[in-house]
C-alpha cells in the first residue's frame, strides 16, 4: 500500500482553535503515519499559505496520481481537508478528483 503526503505552509495567523503544524512537522507525522500503519510513503507535495502559484502542489498531486504506471491502492495523507482549500466546495471537488485519478 503506498501513501502521497500533500502539506500546506501554514498561515502566520492562526486560530486558537486550529491545529497548526510546520511543514517539518506535517512531514514527520506523514511519515510517522506511514510507519505505523505500514504505507510505502510514494512522494510529497507541498502548497504555499496563499498566493499566486497556491494550488501549485496540489496540481503536482493530481498529475502524479494521473501519470502513475501502476494504479495499486494509494492513499493521500494531509494534516487536516482544509489544506486542501478554504472552500468547502473546493474541497469537495478536490476530494473527488483525487479519488477519480486512483487515489
Amino acid at each position: 500500500m503506498d501513501a502521497i503526503g500533500y502539506f500546506r505552509q501554514p498561515a502566520a495567523a492562526v486560530a486558537d482553535n486550529e491545529l497548526a503544524l510546520t511543514l517539518q512537522e506535517q512531514e514527520e507525522e506523514f511519515f510517522s503515519f506511514c510507519r505505523d500503519h505500514g504505507y510505502q510513503p510514494l512522494a510529497t507535495f507541498i502548497d504555499p499559505a496563499a498566493g499566486a502559484d497556491q494550488a501549485r502542489g496540489y496540481g503536482q498531486l493530481q498529475a502524479y496520481l494521473s501519470n502513475r504506471p501502476e494504479r495499486g491502492f494509494t492513499v493521500v495523507v494531509l494534516n487536516a481537508i482544509t489544506d486542501l482549500s478554504a472552500d468547502p466546495r473546493e474541497v469537495v471537488e478536490r476530494v473527488l478528483e483525487v479519488e477519480q485519478a486512483g487515489a
